[in-house]
């Protein structure tokens, strides 16, 4: 009985209720936690369905949400109120129409309401009428200057549409008024590190990680920045504070590692793998150090840990995998050869184990042996015939003994974005850029977080002329990851084709402290110092990205462009 009341006075207290039937759509005011509140509110009759309509949405059921919303109208039909959530679940379900008609009956009923208006912003946003939009969102602003809503999503509109100043303009503006703000402060702290301002935009996330309502999204979002910045220390602090002890969160988990991986502080990274996995069996926390230590060119003890994995778990494909790459990468190749060959054909690893053995026949010449080997476990792996790593492997063999026919052939018999990717860049050498650059659109529609895709068609669109639409892409992976280093220095050449050295040269330096061997990166950064008129070092540049390990296309776009600056052989 004394639940039941309690959630009563839940249900009248919480915000959203004023605890009015039918009536007219006056903007009402409620006591609210001691506090004179003017504004919507939902009739208790109507609240259980707005409730569940509004979960609905979360949940990303739309059509559900409708249903629920109009549910709730049937009891409270002159709420404006409701008649905007319905046009949010009708806008989201793809009905820009009726969403339309619904916020005009809002409107009519309550022509003050703040949320009538940000909806319509919303629709015309989503049908291409961006000055509609604006204005939509400036009267939203102008009936509340005091509704923070209002102004955030002013400011979230303007970074939509790549206008930075003005976002970061309206996202200060709220908080001057609103220091509290945590979203706005989030925001605009992250708006700052995609725009190179790195120390502004850790100041905006450490201010939104020190108040006591931090959410773990902000908390790994500044430590994601401080690694970006190279405070490694504090960034492993964070990604430790955002795991919780009963919710040991993975991206946090696996940060906090790497950071300590790239401090040096090899023995704490690989304690910490075994003291946050604590649900973890003995081999895949064997197995997870060993990966690790394998990663940190400690091939010895890789294989130490390996050998300790297949003791407790002697099926453990991905166990063998490591130390036959360990043997590899020493030079022990028979020894690295029996481990990649002990994994089983329907085992995890047997894909990657086979390239490897591939690779070593590659190395001593064995270039027929190495495409029969591809070819004889391609549909023998767990995956089928359609093995991304066996297609791509085998592929780049076909190429590289100039067999593009039967290269094209490999890589349509796997569906995976990097074989697509693969695709593009051989009919990019052949020639067929719009047949690319259209493949290339087609994987980022489907998976917009294939980074590799998204470069390839941003550098495409940088070459052609078409730098807003690079910069929109480059900046959406920037801010998923801000460590992605080649994103990063793509972002950076932009930049400088935009006569922005500054600000070029500083997140060209930021991508190569991420990455600081990494061919992309490097002849990224080459191409900034060429933009910007200092040839001597960019040639310094090109050939030190040649010297480690560019892929095929990249290594050819270097050695032209070294034959262009030194007027003969590039020098490897």
């Amino acid at each position: 009985m004394r639940r039941s009341a309690l959630a009563l006075v839940v249900l009248f207290l919480a915000p959203g209720c004023g605890g009015v039937a039918q009536g007219p759509p006056l903007r009402t005011a409620r006591m609210i936690d001691g506090q004179r509140v003017e504004g919507a509110f939902v009739s208790p009759f109507a609240y259980e369905h707005f409730i569940r309509g509004s979960l609905a949405m979360e949940a990303n059921e739309p059509q559900e949400a409708i249903d629920h919303f109009r549910a709730a109208l049937s009891s409270d039909e002159g709420s404006a109120y409701l008649l905007c959530w319905l046009a949010r679940a009708q806008l989201a379900a793809g009905q820009p129409e009726a969403a339309a008609r619904s916020v005009a009956r809002a409107v009519r009923l309550d022509e003050r309401s703040e949320l009538a208006w940000v909806v319509r912003g919303e629709i015309a946003e989503v049908t291409g009428q961006p000055e509609r939009a604006l204005e939509a969102f400036r009267t939203a602003v102008e009936l509340e200057p005091s509704e923070e809503a209002p102004s955030l999503e002013l400011a979230a509109f303007h970074e939509r549409r790549g206008e930075r100043p003005l976002a970061a303009r309206e996202y200060r503006r709220l908080l001057a008024r609103a220091p509290a703000n945590l979203e706005a402060r989030r925001r605009l702290g992250l708006l700052l590190l995609q725009t190179g301002d790195l120390d502004r935009g850790i100041s905006e996330l450490e201010r939104v990680v020190h108040s006591s309502s931090a959410e773990r999204r902000s908390i790994l979002a500044l430590a994601g920045a401080q690694m970006a910045a190279g405070n490694l220390a504090r960034a492993s602090e964070l990604f430790r504070v955002a795991m919780a002890e009963d919710d040991p969160h993975e991206s946090a988990r696996r940060g906090h590692i790497e950071a300590l991986l790239r401090m040096g502080a090899l023995d704490l990274a690989t304690e910490a793998i075994e003291r946050y996995r604590p649900a973890g069996s003995p081999g895949a926390v064997a197995l997870e150090r060993a990966q690790l230590l394998l990663r940190a060119d400690q091939h010895d003890r890789a294989v130490a840990e390996a050998d300790l994995a297949l003791g407790f778990e002697p099926d453990l494909g991905q166990a063998r995998l490591v130390a036959g790459l360990a043997f590899e990468r020493t030079g022990r190749r028979d020894e690295a050869m029996r481990s990649l060959a002990a994994i089983p054909a329907r085992a995890p690893g047997f894909a990657e184990a086979r390239v490897a053995m591939a690779r070593i026949l590659v190395r001593i010449g064995e270039e027929d042996a190495a495409r029969s080997l591809l070819q004889d476990a391609l549909g023998a792996g767990p995956d089928g015939p359609g093995s991304e790593a066996l297609c791509l492997a085998l592929a780049d063999l076909q190429l590289a003994s100039e067999d593009a026919q039967g290269a094209e052939a490999t890589l349509r018999l796997s569906s995976s974005s990097a074989a697509r990717v693969a695709m593009a860049r051989l009919w990019l050498g052949q020639g067929k850029r719009s047949q690319a650059e259209a493949l290339l659109r087609t994987v980022v529609a489907r998976s917009p977080e294939e980074a590799t895709a998204a470069r390839l068609l941003s550098r495409l669109e940088i070459d052609g002329g078409n730098a807003r639409a690079a910069t929109l892409r480059l900046r959406g992976i920037v801010r998923r990851d801000p460590v992605d280093a080649r994103s990063l220095s793509l972002l950076a050449v932009v930049f400088a084709r935009e006569r922005r050295t500054r600000e070029a040269r500083q997140v060209a330096a930021r991508a190569i402290r991420l990455a600081p061997v990494d061919a992309e990166v490097l002849a990224n950064a080459a191409e900034v110092e060429e933009l910007r008129g200092a040839r001597a070092t960019a040639l310094a540049g090109y050939r030190r990205a040649l010297r480690f390990g560019p892929d095929r296309d990249l290594r050819r776009r270097l050695e032209t462009r070294i034959r262009r600056f030194a007027g003969g052989r590039p020098q490897p």
